[in-house]
C-alpha cells in the first residue's frame, strides 16, 4: 500500500476501482461526526478494526487514550511507526471477537466499529462483537441501550457501516458512513 485510500483498503465492490481521496475524505468526516460528541479530552475510545488508522489518528488528537485493534500484524507495525512519540495511542494485534478477552470491563468510554463490520462472517459474530464491546464499556454509564443498525433495504448491516457504542447517557447508535 503506498497511499492512504490503497493503505485502508477503500475499494469499490462493484467496480473494483480505489475510491477517490475526497470519498475517503467524506467516510473519515462522516465516521468522525457521529464520534465527535464523545472525543472528549478524558475519553477513553477503542477502534475494533483499525486498520491504517484512518480515524484512529484523527481521535488520538482529541482523547485521553485511544486503542486500535487491528488482526494485521503488518498494519499495526506500520503503525507502530506512526505512534512512536504519541503516548495515548496502543495498538494491538487481534481480531473483533477478541476484544472481549483483552480488556478488562470498563475500560473504555468509546467504541468505533466503521468499515471492519462489513467483514464480519454473520450476524451472530456481530452479536458477540457488540456484547464484548458493551462489557468493555464503563459500568457506570451502561444502562438502556438502543441499536439500530439496517441496511438501505432495512434487512442487515450495509457495507459501510459504522457502530458506535457508548454508555447510558449516549446509547448505542449507528449511522450510515
Amino acid at each position: 500500500a503506498t497511499d492512504r485510500v490503497s493503505a485502508g483498503g477503500f475499494v469499490s465492490s462493484s467496480t473494483g476501482l480505489p475510491f477517490s481521496e475526497a470519498e475517503v475524505d467524506e467516510y473519515r468526516d462522516r465516521v468522525l461526526s457521529l464520534a465527535e460528541p464523545w472525543l472528549r479530552p478524558d475519553a477513553r475510545v477503542l477502534e475494533v478494526g483499525c486498520g491504517a488508522g484512518l480515524l484512529l489518528w484523527e481521535m488520538a488528537g482529541r482523547v485521553e487514550r485511544c486503542v486500535g485493534v487491528d488482526p494485521s500484524e503488518l498494519t499495526q507495525e506500520r503503525n507502530r511507526g506512526r505512534a512512536a512519540g504519541i503516548g495515548n495511542v496502543e495498538l494491538r494485534v487481534a481480531f473483533a471477537h477478541e476484544v472481549g478477552s483483552l480488556f478488562p470491563e470498563g475500560s473504555f468510554d468509546l467504541v468505533v466499529m466503521a468499515s471492519t463490520v462489513q467483514f464480519f462472517p454473520g450476524p451472530r459474530y456481530l452479536e458477540k462483537v457488540i456484547a464484548d464491546a458493551l462489557r468493555s464499556v464503563e459500568a457506570a454509564l451502561q444502562g438502556l441501550v438502543e441499536l439500530q443498525v439496517t441496511s438501505s433495504d432495512g434487512s442487515r448491516i450495509a457495507r459501510g457501516q459504522s457502530i458506535l457504542i457508548r454508555g447510558r447517557d449516549a446509547p448505542i447508535m449507528a449511522g450510515e458512513a
